[in-house]
């Protein structure tokens, strides 16, 4: 049986809740699950972040709201509830046209992601 640290840094909030993504949205499929999760670490996480760096570095309004709206969908359905929040907030700041909410809500997301890979290296075995 493996063990999963869902709380590597002693928190209340974990970055992946594997247990419900693995029951809810995979059905018991770990196999899906892990490409979901390495998905999210080598693809998606570090795209949204270059993405998201680049529309509030040139104040984008539009396009952060859309970029954290993409986000927040996105981890929603991971259960990447740090990321959920980051992209949540992102998209807020873009609709408010605030983008000193834009660059906190970037920061937030980076440290969210951060989190989350953080989390997936210590439980590697997820990912395999």
């Amino acid at each position: 049986m493996t063990t999963i640290d869902n709380d590597p840094q002693g928190s209340d909030q974990f970055p992946v809740d594997y247990p419900r993504l693995l029951d809810e949205r995979c059905r018991g499929k770990k196999d899906l699950a892990a490409r979901l999760l390495r998905n999210l670490a080598e693809d998606s996480g570090p795209r949204w972040l270059v993405d998201a760096e680049g529309v509030v570095k040139t104040g984008d309004m539009a396009n952060i709201s859309r970029i954290g709206h993409s986000i927040k969908g996105s981890c929603k359905m991971l259960y990447a509830e740090s990321m959920v929040s980051a992209g949540m907030k992102l998209e807020k700041a873009g609709k408010a046209g605030s983008l000193q909410l834009a660059g906190e809500a970037l920061d937030d997301l980076k440290k969210a992601f951060t989190e989350a890979c953080n989390w997936l290296q210590q439980n590697r075995e997820l990912i395999k």
